[in-house]
């Protein structure tokens, strides 16, 4: 599972695309996949759902410089998988 960002700038949006590499998720409590991200100070936590019903892709703005921690939720046969990432915001 490879994670690629784009545009990694406070008060941007910001493009979260996750390499699969060529497997297939499930959709999972109603989505394709899930990201939860958490400031550095665990003061703001968000949700985010993927763009479409058939991208593992999603789209969001953090509106503060930092540290983020993300976790990245997919369901493949049945059983969910979480995958941690550390991203810095500009």
């Amino acid at each position: 599972m490879e994670l690629k960002a784009n545009n990694i700038e406070a008060g941007q949006d910001i493009s979260l695309l996750f390499d699969l590499r060529g497997a297939t998720p499930e959709p999972y409590l109603g989505a394709l996949g899930h990201v939860v991200i958490l400031d550095e100070n665990a003061e703001h936590f968000i949700h985010v759902h993927p763009v479409s019903d058939d991208k593992t892709q999603f789209k969001t703005v953090l509106t503060e410089a930092g540290k983020y921690k993300l976790w990245a939720e997919f369901q493949f046969d049945g059983e969910v998988y979480v995958y941690a990432y550390v991203i810095e915001i500009r």
